[in-house]
């Protein structure tokens, strides 16, 4: 049986699914599928920890502040894989040592991300060695189609390029929004203080990288034009407690924490909008 291993920071809950599903496919392939994580949650409190994955855990995330990771791939037997799945990041120092081991034996390396940076900016020096340790890989598994053209664009190899088209688990959140109940949506929004004309709905981690001070801004605004406006908060973060002292403090904000299954299906059929300030992403999905 081959063995395939994908090495992640953590597994968000999002992801779940697509792991579940991919190792049911891969086992009737004859590949097992392994998953590498470095730790198990993160202060957005969106990681998996029931799920099942080899703890590797990252010697330098918290001591860099994200700026760099190390997970010790070896001391849990992930160099011992046929195919390996890495992060397209060039701050993943564990990266590189798998990638000269592809030359002389090692197993063949496959990347997977967005094909450039979005969330920061980059200089065009570290935009371009990221594109050239792409190259150095054997496949590259891209979240979009425009994410593909970018690689192939930097002379990534067009026939060694697939799109992953990144998503939730739909069915799930379909699942959920069908089975909510009038008598729950009214215990909801009374609980709450809303009323769904007036109300938008925040959805994702609570911190800078959403611009978590744009959202209060406009939130203050909005209320300011329509007393009766109020903006649900789903999610946690660094700036979670902010902001629920905020809400303590009469802002019309209604902090929820963490959202899943039928609890975001409430959230997001109490809300008229989707509020996204900053950094759009899978959030998007569940918008329809």
């Amino acid at each position: 049986m081959k063995r395939l291993v994908v090495v992640q920071p953590y597994v968000p809950r999002y992801r779940t699914a697509f792991y579940s599903r991919t190792a049911e496919e891969l086992a009737t392939r004859d590949v097992e599928l392994v998953v590498v994580v470095g730790r198990t949650d993160s202060a957005r409190g969106d990681g998996d920890t029931g799920f099942s994955a080899l703890l590797a855990r990252d010697l330098l995330e918290s001591r860099t502040r994200g700026r760099l990771r190390y997970r010790p791939l070896r001391d849990v037997g992930a160099t011992r894989a046929d195919y390996l799945v890495l992060e397209q990041a060039i701050k993943n120092l564990d990266g590189y040592m798998p990638l000269l081991r592809r030359r002389w034996g090692g197993p063949a390396v496959a990347l997977w991300g967005h094909g450039r940076s979005y969330s920061s900016t980059q200089s065009a020096a570290a935009a371009n060695f990221k594109q050239w340790v792409t190259r150095q890989s054997d496949w590259f598994f891209a979240y979009t189609p425009s994410g593909a053209a970018d690689v192939i664009g930097h002379g990534y190899p067009v026939d060694r390029v697939t799109v992953v088209h990144n998503t939730i688990d739909t069915d799930a959140l379909v699942r959920d929004l069908n089975a909510t109940t009038e008598a729950e949506l009214a215990r909801f929004q009374a609980e709450h203080d809303v009323d769904a004309r007036y109300c938008a709905l925040f959805l994702g981690g609570v911190d800078g990288l959403k611009d978590v001070d744009y959202l209060v801004a406009s939130a203050r605004a909005a209320h300011r034009q329509e007393r009766r406006f109020r903006l649900l908060v789903a999610g946690s973060g660094n700036d979670e407690s902010r902001l629920r002292a905020m809400q303590n403090a009469g802002l019309p904000v209604r902090v929820l924490g963490r959202v899943d299954g039928p609890a975001k299906a409430l959230a997001l059929k109490s809300a008229r909008l989707l509020a996204v300030p900053s950094q759009l992403g899978l959030v998007v999905v569940d918008s329809w």
